[in-house]
């Protein structure tokens, strides 16, 4: 009976949209990175917090009675007091897949780029088989960032690059120089979609990441919408979130997602970053990387957080 509710559920998935899985219709970007952008002068991003702006401190090696879990890695962080509440295989390097999305879209905001111009799309950005963008579509770089934080566009992200005016390695290598500033120390990107194996990171970095881009507004308002819509200069179209929380696949059994993202590819397993509020009313920041299934990633996220809001955990 479960297998074939979880198969129902797969399929429904599906149809969504909501399995980020990637479709690639052409190659797309070669390593080693050229850091050419450090040669030349972008804005840093306003308020994008340097690591000693938030230094999270280990309570304690903290074991739930959650000891098989299902993921590679899982780190449980306190918002208030930033400590960390527990973490597993924090800084095993695995693939960030769609996770690289939070990285592209804080790399593109500090270049300071209008949000509200406009840009036509061409073939060459779209990279999916099944796409929300297609060629003569005309969208804003706000849109453009909406598609790739809440349905995951691939096309989306990759299409920032070029709208940022900036040649890809210069992009790319401004990408890396944003982890260097908020203290990635063992994060890597080759690309800003997270279809390449070669953007890589820690569960540890992947909160950084979560909330250097929770600290910025205009990124903040999308990562917590359940579906975005936009125009495309000629119809208003809608994509749902990859997140089975927010469009009701799942039951939330915390307070509020106030943000999260996720990622898949086949190297890395599925991820998924969430910040939330508990039943406690306490704000929580949890990852999960490495998950074995689509669904899996999400229940684990849930027990963390539910775990995070009970009292005596040993």
């Amino acid at each position: 009976m479960i297998e074939l509710v979880l198969s129902v559920l797969t399929a429904i998935g599906s149809t969504l949209g909501i399995v980020d899985e990637p479709h690639i219709s052409q190659p797309l970007y070669a390593t080693p990175v050229a850091f050419a952008a450090d040669a030349q002068t972008i804005s840093r991003v306003r308020g994008l917090p340097q690591s000693a702006d938030r230094e999270v401190i280990l309570i304690k090696d903290v074991r739930l009675p959650l000891e098989d879990i299902n993921a590679q890695s899982a780190m449980v962080v306190d918002d208030a007091s930033q400590t960390i509440m527990y973490e597993y295989n924090a800084d095993v390097v695995l693939p960030y897949a769609s996770l690289t999305k939070l990285a592209t879209a804080l790399t593109f905001v500090g270049t300071e780029v209008d949000l509200d111009s406009e840009i036509e799309i061409i073939e060459d950005d779209v990279i999916e088989d099944r796409s929300a963008i297609q060629a003569g579509d005309v969208l804003t770089h706000r849109d453009l960032l909406g598609l790739a934080l809440v349905g995951s566009s691939n096309s989306a992200a990759h299409t920032l690059m070029r709208a940022s005016g900036f040649t890809s390695e210069y992009f790319i290598g401004r990408m890396n120089q944003v982890t260097q500033e908020l203290g990635l120390s063992n994060s890597r990107f080759v690309g800003p979609t997270g279809l390449d194996s070669g953007n890589t990171g820690t569960a540890r970095d992947a909160y950084k990441l979560l909330q250097a881009a929770l600290d910025h507004k205009d990124l903040r308002d999308v990562l917590g919408k359940s579906e975005y819509v936009f125009s495309n200069g000629t119809a208003t179209k809608k994509v749902f979130s990859t997140n089975a929380f927010k469009i009701g696949v799942l039951p939330f059994e915390g307070d509020t997602i106030i943000g999260a993202k996720t990622g898949y590819i086949p190297a890395a397993g599925f991820h998924f970053a969430m910040e939330a509020v508990d039943n406690n009313g306490d704000i929580r920041q949890v990852i999960v990387m490495g998950a074995p299934d689509h669904y899996a990633r999400f229940t684990e996220a849930e027990r963390l957080l539910l775990w995070a809001e009970t009292p005596n955990k040993e």
